[in-house]
C-alpha cells in the first residue's frame, strides 16, 4: 500500500546516460519511515517515486506538476467523434482506467502500472458498478480472460464489453471493431493523439491510452515542441515519442511505476517501411491509418519481452506481424511472440457486407525445440 502521504513521480529526460540509465533499466524500492520511494531509470527518462507532486525536465528545463495532474480542458476535448482503427473504442470523459483520486476506477487491462493508489487502495469501482452495470451511466461493462500462459511478459488474450458514453453520462451508439460492436480485445490497448484548442505542437495535445471498450488514460504534453507527455487526471506515467525516419514508423514508449515500458506505433506511420535488404515496402492508407497506435512490443524491468513481428525492428515488426492481404499488408495483428519464446496466431474471418473483418481465432505454438501446437481460443 501506498502511505496516505501522496507519492511523487519525478520524469528527468536527459540524453540518454542519466543516473547510468544508458538504454538499461533499473528498479529498486526502500522504505523510508511511511513512504515508498525507488527509481525507475530508462534510457533517457528517469522517474523518482514517492513524495508529493511529479517534477518533469525537459532538455534541462523543469516542470512541476501536482501529483494527481488535474486537466480540466483534456476532459472537455475527450468527447470522442474517433474510434479506435482496430478496436473501434472510444470511451468518453467519464470512462476512465484511473479515477481522479490515483485509484483504478474502470479496468485498465494489460500490464500497465499507471495507478499512484493516494487512497491505500480503495476503489472506487466497487461503489461505481454493480454486477456488471456502470451505475454513472447505466451500461453494461465486465471482461474476461480466453488465454494467458505463465511468461515474464504474457501475450494475454482476452475481451471486454463497454459502453461508450458522452460527458453527461448518456449512453452512444456502438462502434464496431475486430469483435463486433462494443467489443475489445485486452490484448491489443491502443493509443490515440489528441490535439487541443492551441493545436498540435502545443501544451494543449494529449495522447490518450485506451485499455477496453470504456477505459482511457490521458498523457499530456509537458512543453511546447517536446516529445514528452505526463500522466494526468489521476494517472501516472511517461510517454516519450520518437518521429519516423529511414524508413521506420515513428514510436511512442510508456514508462509505467514499475519500469514495464510499452512500446506502440506512432501516428506517422510512413507510406513505405524499410524491407531489410535496402528496399521498401508499400504501405496503403488504410494499412497506415490502422497502425497508427497499435502496440508493438512490451518490456519488463528485467528486460524480458513479448512483441508482434519482431522484438528488435520495429518495420521488420510491421512485415512480419502483422497479416498480408496479396502482396499488402493491411494492418491487422498475425503473430505475437511472449518472453517464454511461445509464437501466437491470430486468425480472421469476414463477415456480412462489405466484408467486415473479425478475430475468429487465435493459437499458440510452442517455441521450444519440437514445437508444435500447444492451444487455442
Amino acid at each position: 500500500m501506498w502511505s496516505r502521504c501522496a507519492p511523487l513521480l519525478a520524469a528527468c529526460v536527459g540524453n540518454g546516460r542519466v543516473a547510468a540509465g544508458h538504454g538499461w533499466l533499473f528498479y529498486g524500492v526502500f522504505n523510508m519511515s511511511s513512504n515508498k520511494r525507488g527509481w525507475v531509470v530508462v534510457g533517457s527518462v528517469v522517474a523518482l517515486v514517492g513524495g508529493m507532486g511529479w517534477g518533469v525536465g525537459v532538455a534541462g528545463a523543469q516542470v512541476s506538476l501536482p501529483l494527481l495532474n488535474p486537466q480540466t480542458d483534456l476532459r472537455a476535448i475527450l468527447m470522442p467523434a474517433w474510434a479506435t482503427p482496430l478496436n473501434a473504442a472510444r470511451p468518453g470523459p467519464l470512462q476512465r482506467g484511473v479515477g481522479f483520486d490515483g485509484v483504478a476506477l474502470t479496468g485498465v487491462h494489460g500490464a500497465f502500472a499507471l495507478m499512484p493508489d493516494t487512497a491505500d487502495g480503495v476503489s472506487l469501482a466497487g461503489l461505481r458498478y454493480w454486477r456488471g452495470v456502470d451505475l454513472a451511466t447505466g451500461g453494461i461493462s465486465f471482461a474476461e480472460t480466453h488465454l494467458s500462459l505463465p511468461a515474464h511478459v504474457q501475450v494475454n488474450v482476452g475481451v471486454a464489453y463497454g459502453e461508450p458514453a458522452d460527458a453527461n453520462g448518456n449512453l452512444m451508439a456502438l462502434a464496431a471493431g475486430i469483435h463486433g460492436p462494443g467489443w475489445f480485445q485486452t490484448g491489443r490497448p491502443e493509443i490515440v493523439f489528441v490535439s487541443g484548442a492551441g493545436g498540435a505542437g502545443t501544451t494543449a495535445d494529449a495522447i490518450v491510452l485506451i485499455t477496453g471498450p470504456d477505459s482511457q488514460v490521458e498523457f499530456r504534453r509537458v512543453a511546447n515542441g517536446s516529445g514528452t507527455y505526463v500522466g494526468a487526471n489521476g494517472a501516472a506515467g511517461v510517454m516519450v515519442v520518437t518521429g519516423a525516419a529511414g524508413g521506420q514508423p515513428g514510436l511512442v514508449t510508456l514508462t509505467d511505476l514499475t519500469g514495464t515500458m510499452s512500446t506502440f506505433f506512432g501516428f506517422d506511420v510512413p507510406s513505405a517501411i524499410a524491407d531489410g535488404s535496402g528496399g521498401t515496402v508499400a504501405l496503403s492508407a488504410g494499412a497506415r491509418a490502422r497502425l497508427a497506435g497499435q502496440l508493438w512490443k512490451v518490456q519488463n524491468e528485467a528486460g524480458h519481452n513479448a512483441y508482434t513481428g519482431s522484438n528488435n525492428d520495429a518495420a521488420s515488426a510491421i512485415r512480419l506481424g502483422f497479416r498480408t492481404l496479396g502482396e499488402a499488408i493491411d494492418g491487422l495483428p498475425r503473430k505475437s511472440t511472449d518472453s517464454a519464446g511461445r509464437m501466437y496466431e491470430w486468425t480472421y474471418g469476414s463477415f456480412g457486407s462489405p466484408g467486415v473483418m473479425r478475430l475468429t481465432a487465435v493459437d499458440v505454438l510452442d517455441g521450444g525445440a519440437g514445437g508444435g501446437w500447444l492451444t487455442g481460443v
